[in-house]
């Protein structure tokens, strides 16, 4: 559903550090042996079949409730993205969609792991592969501008929160020495990172309740791209759960709908989206009216009935209430308009 940033960033930490950074890519450098990292097979697998989840068919309600196992059919993947994409039409849409002014060459020459197919990315960008790959780059470099900026080095430990089948996390793992851990709500998302992403990223599958198994204060930069987006109940137990984990002084890099989305927005997708599911939803009536006016409360969310429970939401924020409720949690840094596409970024630091 949401499509990656259109920020213009060329990260540099501070003089005389060794900053969290994108690394330059010449043949042969240390960061260009991730690709000796890739799963190529499943362990145990038939030689040449396509790889597919490692998971069982058991989903009793308690678990369709709280997390989502996704398909076990086999993955149908693209090729690298520089199989899919020419050096010259890549570097054009980095610049004309994404505001990326430097080359993107050496970037997509180290990531040598397969596009996930349309499906396996929730439809991200459609049949636009190279788009789908720029918008993770594009965001990935924007978190790198913003841990640089608070002196974040090298030696950073990173998690991402909600990490999908890995749009963002892949640069993190391909352009950077960093620590790297990530989980998602969806088992085949997971799955497809574990398969087909450097071995060296910890990856792991959760559920809706706020749990992370990961230690206290041991994580310097925590991102969640459209994930409190979704998150209806348990909005504090989680932004707490991120805080116990990240370390005094770490960045969260967290994007939301706000009420500025809603207004420049409300008449165009926002629309579109929900006018179809107005008999699905009981809290607002869907209508007219209701995208003439304001956003309806300092928390908004549009809630409807689908054939599972979980993520069947889309939460709008009032940047009032993020600095006045999340700021009970964190300290609130900045709020950035459209940081992540149509989305803003918060930035929050413990």
């Amino acid at each position: 559903m949401l499509l990656g940033a259109r920020n213009r960033f060329a990260g540099r930490g501070p003089t005389g550090m060794r900053a969290f950074a994108f690394q330059s890519a010449r043949p042969g450098d240390r960061l260009s042996r991730a690709a000796d990292e890739l799963v190529a097979e499943e362990p145990g697998s038939t030689p040449g079949d396509p790889p597919r989840p490692l998971t069982s068919s058991f989903a009793p309600e308690w678990l369709r409730a709280t997390t989502i196992k996704g398909s076990a059919e086999p993955f149908a993947n693209l090729p690298p993205i520089a199989k899919l994409a020419s050096e010259a039409a890549l570097q054009q849409e980095a610049e004309a969609t994404f505001g990326i002014g430097e080359r993107v060459a050496g970037y997509s020459g180290r990531d040598t792991a397969p596009i996930p197919s349309t499906g396996d990315r929730e439809y991200y960008w459609g049949e636009n592969h190279a788009s789908y790959w720029l918008s993770g780059l594009s965001d990935a470099l924007a978190v790198v501008q913003q841990a640089a900026r608070l002196g974040l080095g090298a030696d950073a430990r990173y998690f991402e929160l909600g990490c999908a089948s890995g749009r963002v996390v892949r640069h993190i793992a391909f352009q950077t020495p960093v620590a790297i851990s990530c989980c998602d709500i969806n088992k085949r998302h997971t799955e497809w990172v574990r398969l087909f992403l450097p071995r060296r990223i910890n990856v792991f599958h959760n559920s809706v309740m706020p749990h992370l198994p990961i230690e206290d204060n041991s994580i310097d930069i925590a991102t969640a791209f459209s994930v409190f987006t979704h998150i209806d109940d348990f909005e504090a137990a989680w932004l707490l759960e991120l805080r116990r984990v990240l370390r005094p002084g770490g960045l969260a890099y967290v994007t939301v709908a706000t009420d500025h989305t809603w207004e420049r927005y409300k008449q165009g997708w926002i629309r579109e989206q929900f006018m179809p599911l107005a008999d699905k939803i009981s809290d607002y009536a869907i209508d007219e009216p209701f995208f003439a006016g304001p956003l309806p409360r300092p928390k908004t969310v549009l809630w409807w009935e689908a054939g599972r429970d979980v993520y069947n939401a889309m939460v709008f924020h009032d940047t009032a209430y993020i600095r006045r409720e999340w700021g009970r949690i964190f300290g609130v840094l900045d709020i950035i308009p459209e940081g992540h596409r149509y989305q803003d970024v918060v930035l929050l630091t413990k």
